[in-house]
């Protein structure tokens, strides 16, 4: 199913893939994804805080050595429609992944739903997207 795909798995907050999505990347890990996990935002947390959950189940397996993980430069609860945007824009642009997973456009969080709704306007079918799948989890 992942086989040879780039997948990009783009989320709010530093332990938001892990807390939603670690089935699926260690699936598509073991199948020999190309994986990019990207984070929104981060900056201004303490060192390590919201990674604790990251380390703690990615680091005992060996596979994810290959995972990029990319944060960008916002703080927690700073997002605006415009920067959510920005950000997978950007994210497509770089990596140009096969698959997208991201949060759900009803997610409760308010920077959720502006990533789950950007994701929408940056995977749409339109010339020169390489997105094939968009994928949304609570």
């Amino acid at each position: 199913m992942f086989a040879d795909k780039k997948i990009l798995f783009l989320f709010a907050h530093m332990d938001d893939e892990t807390i939603s999505s670690y089935g699926t990347i260690r699936r598509a890990a073991d199948e020999g994804a190309d994986i990019v996990v990207c984070c929104a935002c981060g900056l201004g947390r303490a060192k390590g805080e919201g990674q604790d959950i990251r380390r703690a189940i990615f680091g005992r397996y060996g596979r994810f050595a290959k995972t990029v993980v990319r944060c960008t430069r916002y703080e927690d609860l700073s997002l605006t429609e415009r920067t959510a945007q920005n950000v997978f824009d950007d994210a497509v642009k770089t990596y140009n992944p096969d698959i997208v997973v991201t949060h759900w456009t009803g997610d409760l969080h308010f920077e959720h739903r502006l990533l789950g709704r950007a994701s929408l306007v940056s995977c749409r079918r339109a010339p020169g997207c390489p997105v094939k799948q968009l994928w949304h989890v609570s």
